[in-house]
């Protein structure tokens, strides 16, 4: 049975290279798009990693303004700073005060930005500041500034000039250092204004005396946990301690249930649709060479295989189409992955994704996915290879039906009712998802109903 199947396969080359294909760019298209969002995770995880420099443990507002990943939370009082520093284990703190401001060129127009115009204050201890001086000095006075890269070359900018920051107010300022955050031009995006501390509580938080948190950095011994519960009770209520670790933890968990879900899922819609017209071709394909092969078939049935037996013979030539095109497409999704990741830095989405992340939930997704599409199109063919009769094989037997079935008619129209109002319902209530699902449904409708309408469609051309 098994010299026959790869019998089968090689003396019909041409719709063997065609399955082939199929399922390739299918799986190629789904592993690319689940390593792309692998990519996006691991490169914003990164940027989480780093946002906060070595600090071990941040005093902070409890309340948060805005449930966004990067979202404000209310200010705390100054005082705070000396409590904190008090306490055992801390080996450093400093204060940091963030808030909004637009950096201006030197002829007075808005530098562009995709990420957050904020600024604030340059921290002095190297190890809590996620940014480093690539030229010039820190702030001391408080009309000088620190600026990162990015911006500095989009707007023309180098240390010496007199530009302006509006915070919302116009505070005419000098440009005194340039910054890099780890090894990029910026963080994502974003447009960070640092002032001395003096020049940030003046023109940031408007003189009062209010800061955004604390950064502490523990002494050699004493962990980021025992750390925060040595300074929760210092802190009074609405305040709070939180682990480095915890607060990137919490970061990641917003940008995951937020904007990586999203783009995870418009990603995966794409791998579906390639899917999709791959178990058409598929379904197509294995259709017509079972209609050419009905003598075959019942050949096979005169000569004692069961129907058991035939099903078999065409899943088997299935698993071994799906396996072989399946590891392809894992190669070629890694390539496709690298293009798209070039594409997106190309374009700028503010997040730098060096190399390219390969979870193992995305093989396995993939790889079982891509047998599964392939068995599942031939399942049909292969049941209806498997009821022909034994005589058969004596005579001549028709090789498709005359028309559509009345069960096809009835799951199109199904398909499409759902289809149409799971989009309206997703559309009227804003619900992304379930549009993308009406979306996907609406195509299940089209490939059921396409047979029905094919014989009308071709009369009126």
């Amino acid at each position: 049975m098994i010299g026959l199947v790869f019998k089968e396969l090689w003396g019909r080359k041409r719709r063997m290279v065609g399955s082939l294909a199929a399922v390739f760019l299918g799986v190629t298209f789904l592993t690319g798009t689940l390593v792309l969002g692998d990519t996006l995770a691991a490169s914003i995880d990164g940027y989480f990693s780093k946002a906060y420099g070595k600090t071990d443990v941040t005093v902070r507002n409890a309340t948060k303004v805005s449930d966004a990943p990067w979202g404000a939370r209310g200010q705390i009082d100054a005082s705070l700073l000396d409590r904190v520093r008090q306490v055992n284990g801390v080996a450093n703190a400093e204060p940091t005060i963030e808030g909004s401001g637009q950096l201006l060129t030197k002829d007075g127009t808005t530098i562009q930005s995709r990420g957050p115009r904020t600024a604030g204050n340059w921290v002095t201890d190297a190890k809590l500041n996620p940014y480093h001086l690539v030229s010039g000095r820190a702030p001391r006075a408080p009309d000088e500034v620190v600026i990162n890269k990015m911006f500095a070359d989009e707007g023309k900018l180098k240390v010496g000039d007199r530009t302006a920051v509006l915070t919302p107010r116009k505070v005419p300022v000098t440009v005194v250092g340039i910054s890099k955050f780890g090894a990029e031009d910026a963080f994502g995006e974003t447009s960070f204004t640092a002032f001395s501390l003096e020049g940030a509580r003046e023109h940031v938080v408007q003189g009062t005396d209010r800061i955004s948190g604390v950064a502490v950095r523990a002494r050699d011994g004493v962990s980021q946990a025992e750390l925060a519960s040595r300074i929760k009770p210092v802190l009074p209520a609405g305040v709070e301690a939180i682990t480095n670790k915890a607060q990137v933890e919490e970061g990641m968990s917003l940008v995951q249930s937020g904007f990586l879900r999203v783009f995870r899922i418009v990603l995966a819609s794409f791998g579906g649709v390639a899917l999709l017209v791959a178990a058409f071709s598929i379904h197509n394909t294995f259709a017509i060479t079972m209609a050419q092969r009905t003598r075959e078939s019942a050949l096979l049935r005169a000569l004692g295989a069961g129907r058991r037996q035939v099903v078999t013979i065409v899943g088997f030539e299935a698993l071994v189409v799906g396996g072989a095109a399946t590891l392809a497409g894992l190669a070629g999704g890694l390539g496709f992955a690298a293009l798209l990741r070039q594409l997106f830095t190309r374009f700028r989405i503010g997040i730098a994704m060096e190399g390219l992340t390969v979870a193992p939930t995305s093989i396995m997704i993939a790889v079982p996915v891509g047998l599964l599409v392939t068995l599942i199109a031939a399942l049909g063919p292969a049941l209806k290879a498997s009821r022909v009769p034994p005589l058969a094989a004596l005579r001549e037997v028709a090789a498709e039906a005359s028309g559509p079935s009345d069960t096809r008619v009835v799951v199109g129209g199904v398909f499409a009712a759902v289809a149409i109002g799971t989009v309206v319902f997703g559309a009227v209530t804003g619900q992304t998802a379930m549009a993308a699902a009406g979306a996907v449904v609406t195509a299940a409708a089209m490939v059921a109903l396409g047979p029905v309408a094919a014989g009308p469609v071709a009369l009126l051309l």
